[in-house]
């Protein structure tokens, strides 16, 4: 069985001295020669998966690879390799870079798939039609790159609008910027992947185009203007909230999840997951068990996230971890992670089940009845999660996006958390930096300020 004694953590440190080798070593086209491979013997038996930490509320995800060991054989070990995304990138690209089979699978998110993909370090997971007809499409296609399928998704994610019970729902984005300038707004605005993807869903906001398939398209006619009205909407509300609090520029998922339990702060945008995590809180429960918040659609387009599941080239257990994904993506075990770890469900099935038959988590009712999620709590959450993923884009598929990413988020984001007192941003400049990036050429960090 492995529980939390089986469960590895690895130095962020050491990830970090070993990707400065790694990111000289990528290149954005071509696959880089790779060193021949030699499985150290300890690593002949088993099963071994890397994944960033568990960010349910349960222990759910541990408790499915108990379940695998005591049913199926070879045994898997699970290491936890970070605590954020990026983290988890530096180590699980280094382990690749240096073939040193260190993983069979890879828990990733979905914006690495491609990366690695086309570097040569993942393996193909071919699928049947019956088997894709099963998965939700928007899910599904975070794992193909290049017409091949190289991961198959383990849970979906997308942004959902939390508030307090009693505050409307916004009914459109200007009705939602004024609500949460009023009532106080907790989001991800940190210099981390978390922070683009608010970034980028704060552009969007206002019908900007920044792709067009593979290609920037930022500085075409009307785009340009868009998204400079949209940021500047969205600076507006945010520095008007940061006058006040000062360190909202700084939150990330669980930071803003604890500024979301202040009396003062009305709405929170966050990630679907944290739906079970803040009804786990006490404090967001009346003195009769009712939860203090209510969860909706997020009120404009929202950056599709979520985890996948891909086989290391490394692995000399191909067959073994394919059988694992399979039991990991089987339609029971999909809704108890939904039920009880709060992962959004990446197969039609379960979002059919739960609206019109939710049930509950008996385990966590069992443990502690207060914070117990009912089934109707499903049935909205499940709700919700479902209509966003209509209305979602994804984030570009390339080997290069991690410069990307970077490049996009030192432009934008002193645009929003500065407004007038940042340098405007020049728009050809910046998608012409965004292009470079995607080519894997990093631009400067000023490259796209100055006077359009």
């Amino acid at each position: 069985m492995i529980g939390r004694s089986l469960t590895e953590r690895v130095v962020a440190g050491v990830a970090f001295l070993a990707t400065v080798s790694v990111l000289a070593y990528l290149t954005a086209t071509g696959r880089p020669a790779r060193p021949e491979r030699t499985c150290p013997p300890h690593l002949q038996t088993g099963l071994r998966v890397a994944a960033g930490d568990d960010i349910s509320a349960s222990t759910y995800r541990r408790e499915l690879f108990d379940e695998w060991n005591a049913r199926h054989r070879p045994r898997v070990t699970l290491i936890e390799v970070g605590e954020t995304t990026d983290d988890e990138r530096k180590e699980m690209i280094s382990a690749a870079q240096a073939g040193r089979c260190a993983y069979d699978v890879l828990i990733m998110d979905v914006a690495w798939v491609p990366e690695f993909a086309r570097n040569g370090f993942l393996q193909e997971t071919p699928l049947t039609e019956e088997q894709r007809a099963a998965f939700v499409p928007q899910a599904l296609r975070t794992g193909e790159v290049d017409g091949t399928q190289y991961a198959v998704p383990f849970g979906t994610n997308i942004p959902v609008l939390y508030y307090k019970s009693d505050l409307p729902y916004p009914r459109d984005l200007d009705e939602f910027l004024s609500l949460a300038r009023r009532h106080g707004y907790a989001a991800q605005l940190d210099d981390y992947e978390g922070g683009t993807v608010n970034l980028l869903e704060a552009m969007l906001s206002g019908g900007a185009r920044l792709m067009d398939g593979d290609r920037v398209v930022l500085d075409e006619p009307g785009d340009a203007a868009r998204a400079e009205e949209a940021l500047r909407r969205w600076s507006e509300m945010t520095r008007a909230l940061l006058e006040r609090r000062p360190g909202h520029a700084n939150l990330q998922e669980r930071t803003s999840m604890r500024e979301f339990r202040r009396a003062d702060i009305g709405y929170l945008r966050n990630w679907a997951f944290s739906f079970h995590e803040l009804a786990a809180d006490p404090a967001l429960h009346t003195a009769g068990g009712a939860l203090r918040f209510e969860v909706g659609r997020f009120p404009t387009r929202g950056v599709l996230g979520g985890f996948n599941l891909a086989i290391a080239k490394d692995s000399p257990h191909a067959e073994e971890a394919m059988e694992l994904i399979r039991f990991l993506t089987g339609k029971e075990h999909q809704s108890r992670l939904f039920a009880c770890g709060g992962y959004p469900p990446v197969l039609r099935a379960v979002y059919d089940e739960f609206r019109t038959r939710p049930t509950a988590c008996e385990k966590r009712s069992e443990e502690d009845p207060r914070g117990a999620i009912g089934p109707e709590d499903l049935r909205t959450l499940a709700a919700a999660v479902h209509a966003g993923l209509q209305n979602t884009v994804t984030r570009p598929a390339s080997p290069s996006y991690p410069v990307f990413s970077e490049v996009f988020r030192a432009c934008v984001r002193d645009a929003v958390l500065e407004g007038p007192d940042a340098p405007p941003i020049n728009y050809p400049a910046f998608a012409a930096a965004l292009r470079d990036a995607l080519d894997g050429r990093p631009a400067d960090r000023n490259a796209c300020a100055g006077s359009a």
